[in-house]
C-alpha cells in the first residue's frame, strides 16, 4: 500500500512538472521592443488643385491616384520618412495624335515625392477587449510635385510639361486596427494641406493601410 502511495505521488510529481515545462515552451518571454521601429502604408488619395492650376494648365481641379510611404520611427513617438505617387487628372485642354494604335488622346498625370519629420502616439489599446488598437499623428514636410500631357502607351507621341509646383505641407493622421505580434496594422487616414498659396496643391486626402513594426 506504501509503495503504491509513493508510485502515485510520483506520477504526480512527474505530471505536474511536464506540464509546467510544457507551459513555458508554449508561452516564452516577449522581449520589450527596441528603440527603432518602421510604418509602411499604401494609399489611396484625391488630390484637389487651386483654380490657378487650371487656367494656365487646362486640367481639372482634382486627382485620384496612388501613394506609398516609408518611415523610420523612435521610441514610438519620433517619425521621418518619405513618400511617392501619381494622381490621374481631367484633361481639359487634350490633344490628339495619330500612333500606330490609330489616333489617340491625351491625358493628365501628375507625380510628387516629399520628405517630412513629425511626432505620432504609440499604439493605445482600445474597445472591452483591447484587441483594438489607435494611433495618432502629425508630420510636417516639403513636396515636389510635377505633371505632364502625353499620350500613354506612346514612344515618340509629343509631351508637354506642365508647370506644377509642390511645396510646404502639413498632414495630422490616424491609424487604427490590430496587433498581430510584433506588427501593428490597419486603417490609415491623413489629410495633407498645402498652406502657401505658391503651391499648386491646396490639399490630398488618403485613405489604406498602413504596417506599423514597434511601437
Amino acid at each position: 500500500m506504501r509503495v503504491s502511495t509513493l508510485a502515485l505521488s510520483v506520477s504526480a510529481a512527474l505530471v505536474a512538472s511536464l506540464a509546467s515545462t510544457s507551459l513555458y515552451a508554449q508561452d516564452p518571454p516577449v522581449p520589450p521592443p527596441g528603440p527603432l521601429g518602421s510604418v509602411v502604408t499604401l494609399d489611396g488619395l484625391t488630390a484637389e488643385f487651386r483654380p490657378s492650376v487650371g487656367s494656365t494648365t487646362g486640367v481639372g481641379s482634382r486627382g485620384w491616384g496612388l501613394g506609398i510611404g516609408i518611415a523610420a520611427t523612435l521610441f514610438g513617438y519620433v517619425i521621418a520618412g518619405g513618400d511617392f505617387g501619381f494622381a490621374s487628372v481631367a484633361d481639359d485642354s487634350s490633344f490628339t495624335q495619330s500612333t500606330t494604335g490609330g489616333r489617340l488622346e491625351s491625358s493628365v498625370s501628375m507625380y510628387y515625392g516629399s520628405l517630412y519629420a513629425g511626432l505620432k502616439t504609440r499604439a493605445l489599446s482600445i474597445g472591452p477587449s483591447r484587441r483594438f488598437q489607435v494611433a495618432l499623428g502629425a508630420i510636417a514636410g516639403r513636396a515636389a510635385w510635377s505633371g505632364d500631357r502625353s499620350i500613354s502607351s506612346c514612344v515618340d507621341c509629343t509631351v508637354q510639361e506642365l508647370p506644377v509646383e509642390g511645396g510646404a505641407f502639413v498632414e495630422p493622421f490616424l491609424i487604427i486596427g490590430s496587433r498581430e505580434e510584433k506588427f501593428f496594422r490597419g486603417l490609415r487616414v491623413a489629410f495633407r494641406s498645402y498652406p502657401s498659396s505658391g503651391s499648386s496643391v491646396d490639399n490630398v486626402i488618403s485613405v489604406g493601410m498602413a504596417a506599423v513594426r514597434g511601437r
